[in-house]
This record gives C-alpha cells, structure tokens and sequence, in this order.
C-alpha cells in the first residue's frame, strides 16, 4: 500500500522529499523545539494544525493549540523547563504534501540529572505552504 503513493506522484509528475522541504520542515521542527525551551505558547500553538494531537508513552491524548496543554505553556515560561535533545531523524515523504518524521529524544526534567531517553514519530503537512505538525507519538 505504501508504494501506492510513490506510483501516483512518479506518474504526476511530482517529487516528494524535494531539498527545499526537507530544509524547511527542519527548520520548521527547530522553531518548534526553541519555542517549547521559552514556554512561548502561542509559537508552538502555530506550529499545529487545528486538529493536531500528541500521544505521549502512556497513551494520554494533548491538543497542542488549546490552552496551556504543553507543558503549562506561557503561565510557566520563566520556571526551569525541560530540555529537549533530538538525536537522529529520519524524513520519509508519503506525498510531496505529508512527510513522517522519525527519531529519537532525550527529555532532561527540571532538577534531574539523568534523561529520560525516548522516540517519537511526528506528522508534518503542508498547508498554505507552511509545514505544520499534525501529530506526535512518544
């Protein structure tokens, strides 16, 4: 089923994974990541969809653009937050319109010492030309 796509796009014509998107959803991911550093909750409400949602690791369901569903968002910008260390990812595109990003996280918590390692999954979709995430799953 996955070569469905693929097939359709070669026969269009279209290229998925073109240089200038995977820089941008790159730089789209790093604006995300600074913006949960600074708890600037409505950048990282722009960075979703309307409907997009995240998955943690114990199966509990966040709707990133409601208010104050990641991480206490603005209320806590000036406590400590948690540092995010993205390792290594990996960018598959399933159209030249929606790509899966793959990889690995460390999550330091305030007043820890050790990371919390872990993966995610995240959904990116380009929508008036902007990449946005769609989803996550931890």
């Amino acid at each position: 089923a996955a070569a469905v796509p693929h097939q359709a796009l070669a026969q269009s014509g279209a290229s998925p994974g073109a240089p200038s998107d995977v820089t941008a959803i790159r730089a789209a991911a790093t604006a995300y990541r600074e913006a949960l550093a600074r708890g600037d909750e409505p950048a990282i409400q722009a960075a979703w969809v309307p409907d997009g949602d995240i998955v943690d690791g114990w199966g509990r369901r966040f709707m990133p653009r409601d208010p104050g569903a990641i991480d206490g968002g603005a209320a806590d910008a000036t406590k400590p937050r948690p540092q995010y260390l993205v390792g290594e990812t990996s960018l598959r595109f399933i159209t030249t319109d929606v790509a899966v990003e793959d990889g690995t996280v460390d999550v330091v918590l305030p007043g820890m010492k050790t990371a919390v390692e872990g993966w995610f999954s995240a959904l990116w979709v380009r929508s008036a030309g902007a990449w946005n995430l769609a989803g996550v799953r931890e």
